[in-house]
């Protein structure tokens, strides 16, 4: 008779071997990330050595051995400071180091900053860098500073965010705006 010398296609014991592999599968494709824990961001923007308002006169890409990140050092004007351990002023012209993840390389961990284009502002959180091992773009450069809460360190003003900055950007588009 029918069916009795098949086997059917859509037993229980093969979907569940089935389940099984697809589901060792995706975890041994699976990456290890540290994801910062619930108001880690926060407390980085309150300790912040430098909480400033400015706006970016220029971006530089920079050549760094690593593949899933562009490193960048960017050029700003302060327009105003809320704090500054370091006695910064209104007017004075200052250098940052920030990093883009690419789209096609995109990763989990750390918040990635925006792609800043000349003539972005907002408020930014900063530090002096503690340690130029872990940042090889301020390397020897001592008036460098470094992002305090990595791309949570960016509240641009509201015409910025949709002008001057392009969040997940394409390799592209790092290239036309840093190169």
């Amino acid at each position: 008779m029918f069916g009795q010398n098949r086997r059917e296609p859509f037993s229980l014991p093969r979907l569940l071997s089935a389940a099984v592999l697809i589901s060792l599968l995706a975890l041994s494709l699976q990456t290890a990330v540290a994801l910062p824990a619930p108001g880690t961001y926060e407390k980085l923007k309150r300790e912040a050595e430098e909480v400033l308002k400015i706006r970016v006169i220029a971006a530089e890409r920079k050549n760094t051995p690593s593949t899933e990140y562009q490193f960048c050092t960017i050029t700003a004007k302060v327009i105003s400071v809320t704090r500054s351990q370091s006695g910064l002023r209104r007017g004075e012209t200052i250098r940052f180091t920030s990093f883009i993840c690419p789209r096609e390389r995109l990763v989990q961990g750390p918040a990635q900053p925006p792609l800043i284009k000349p003539n972005w502002k907002g408020h930014i959180y900063l530090n002096t860098p503690v340690d130029s091992e872990d940042n090889p773009i301020s390397a020897g450069d001592e008036g460098l500073l470094e992002l305090a809460a990595d791309g949570r360190s960016f509240e641009p003003s509201p015409l910025s965010r949709k002008r001057h900055s392009i969040y997940i950007p394409t390799m592209a588009q790092i290239k036309s705006v840093l190169d």
